[in-house]
């Protein structure tokens, strides 16, 4: 960004070279990863149970009144807590201790959470398009903390030491330097009282809300790292074990395995995938999440490019030192090898990134479903496709247009990425 304040300008472009084929590909897989999430969510099956709650439903002087007992009697909060169980942390066992609680405990006040704000959310929009008499505004929970931790106990059926501990991870922090709402919804006055608006629960990703706001405080960053190395762990062995049968034998998959490069120098990829062609295929598996703002695209285009970095370091050594695979591999002939190497999202990353000819950067979805259709298994083959991705409709020509906008006496001018010169 730049400022110039005799004109009083304030320009935002690119420093960075931007691969726009693979921007727009994300861009494509982030919006087909959304459809699939979509389909798995509970809106129709919790309909049938939300009935017993809606009956409860009483209109009073401050708003609605709701009696919340039922939605524990209603069978919503078992359904609910079978999808957390496959969406929340998957790759952990339920008795992971978090931050004074375990990953059940998170679950089920996660899974409370969705269900109240589902049926209150519901019930707003229902009310809406009657038209009834009976005003419904956007509904905000609101209580002290104290009230906020008993509520969600006796809603979720979780120990009220467990629940007070998710509770405030989940309190807005200001004083955080990057602070957001989307990880602590919770937020508090200096009064005491605790706010919680229902419908922005539906709009977040809500393992992650809980991820990130433990990430936040130093109590809760040793237990994130603990997390995300067990899950990072389960995740790579289990992408290994799915990319086995499409590369078989003379191929050979293995992961987490450490290549000596030296007697003091050492390097162990996720995974690598050889065969007598020959050549290997490096593959490193990162578990970003999509970014939810500017702070989170800044954050990712800096990971990105320590990705680049340390990837160019393993295709480098396997093309340079060939004879360092022969420690794991034993089918590998004598001579050069092509090496290749994939940076491996497990979820669609839309950042504007570019790579050269040897490393590329693909998600996990759009991979999966490459392989399924049975494509060559061959690391050259696997390659030209993410880097060409024809399975993605990408216009010819992108350009950056720059655009902008007036504020008062300041003009703001920025870039977009656009298939029009106009």
């Amino acid at each position: 960004m730049s400022l110039d304040e005799r004109a009083k300008t304030i320009t935002f472009s690119p420093s960075h070279a931007v691969d726009a084929r693979f921007f727009v590909t994300q861009v494509e897989a982030k919006k087909a990863d959304d459809e699939r999430s979509a389909r798995t969510l509970l809106e129709e099956r919790l309909a049938g149970l939300s009935s017993a709650w809606y009956d409860s439903v009483r209109p009073a002087r401050s708003g609605l009144i709701f009696d919340d007992s039922s939605i524990l009697d209603s069978g919503a909060l078992e359904v609910a807590l079978e999808w957390m169980a496959e969406v929340c942390l998957p790759e952990l066992p339920s008795a992971t201790h978090l931050v004074s609680c375990n990953l059940a405990d998170v679950r089920r006040v996660l899974a409370g959470l969705y269900v109240y704000s589902l049926f209150v959310t519901r019930l707003e929009d229902a009310a809406d398009d009657m038209g009834t008499t009976v005003r419904v505004g956007p509904h905000v929970a609101i209580r002290s903390m104290v009230q906020m931790t008993d509520w969600l106990a006796e809603l979720c059926g979780a120990s009220r030491e467990s629940v007070q501990a998710i509770v405030s991870a989940l309190t807005f922090r200001p004083e955080h330097p990057h602070v957001t709402i989307a990880h602590q919804p919770l937020v508090s006055t200096t009064r005491g009282q605790m706010f919680l608006l229902p419908r922005m629960i539906l709009f977040m990703d809500l393992p992650r809300m809980y991820v990130s706001a433990i990430n936040s405080t130093e109590a809760g960053r040793a237990a994130y790292d603990r997390a995300i190395v067990a899950i990072e762990d389960a995740g790579v062995a289990a992408i290994a074990s799915e990319l086995r049968p499409v590369f078989p034998p003379p191929f050979e998959v293995i992961e987490k395995t450490t290549f000596a490069l030296s007697a003091t120098k050492t390097m162990t990829p996720d995974i690598v995938v050889a065969s007598p062609e020959p050549e290997v295929l490096t593959i490193d598996v990162k578990y970003a999440r999509p970014p939810l703002g500017p702070l989170d695209i800044r954050h990712d285009l800096k990971e990105m490019a320590k990705w680049k970095t340390k990837m160019v370091e393993y295709v480098t050594a396997f093309s340079q030192h060939p004879e360092i695979l022969r420690q794991h591999f034993g089918r590998l002939p004598k001579g050069d090898v092509r090496s290749f190497g994939l940076i491996l999202l497990r979820w669609p990353l839309p950042i504007p990134a570019a790579f050269g000819e040897t490393v590329t950067a693909v998600d996990w979805p759009s991979l999966k479903q490459f392989l399924l259709g049975k494509g060559a298994p061959s690391a050259q083959s696997l390659m030209n496709w993410a880097r060409t991705r024809p399975d993605v409709t990408v216009p010819g020509a992108l350009t950056e247009i720059q655009r902008e906008v007036a504020v008062g006496e300041w003009t703001y001018r920025y870039f977009v990425l656009s298939s029009s010169s106009s």
